[in-house]
C-alpha cells in the first residue's frame, strides 16, 4: 500500500501541518513585504541620483556637493529629500519654501 499523508500513524498530525504551513505563509509575508521596502529603496536611490545628477551638470557640482544641497534643501523646506529629487526631476527647480 501506499503512504497515507494522513495517517496519524507517520507522527505528524494535521495539526502539525497546519503550524508548519502557517509558518511558511507568515514567513512569506515577511519576505514579500521587505521585497516592496527594497524596491521602494532602489527607487528612491534612482531618483535621487537623477537630481543629483541634474545638479551636477547645472551648477557644476560634484556628487557630494549637490547631495549636500539636496539635504539643505530638504532640511530648510522641512520637506522629505525624496520629495525635494522628484520636484526637481520633475518640475526641474528646487524647492524654496515649505
Amino acid at each position: 500500500m501506499g503512504h497515507d499523508p494522513n495517517d496519524p500513524a507517520d507522527g505528524v498530525t494535521g495539526r502539525d501541518r497546519l503550524a508548519a504551513l502557517e509558518q511558511v505563509s507568515e514567513r512569506l509575508r515577511e519576505v514579500t513585504e521587505k521585497v516592496e521596502h527594497l524596491t521602494i529603496a532602489l527607487q528612491s536611490r534612482d531618483v535621487i541620483g537623477q537630481a543629483k545628477g541634474i545638479l551636477m551638470e547645472r551648477y557644476g557640482l560634484t556628487g557630494e556637493q549637490a547631495f549636500e544641497l539636496l539635504t539643505v534643501t530638504s532640511s530648510n523646506t522641512n520637506t522629505k529629500l525624496l520629495q525635494v529629487a522628484v520636484e526637481l526631476v520633475t518640475t526641474g527647480r528646487l524647492s524654496e519654501t515649505p
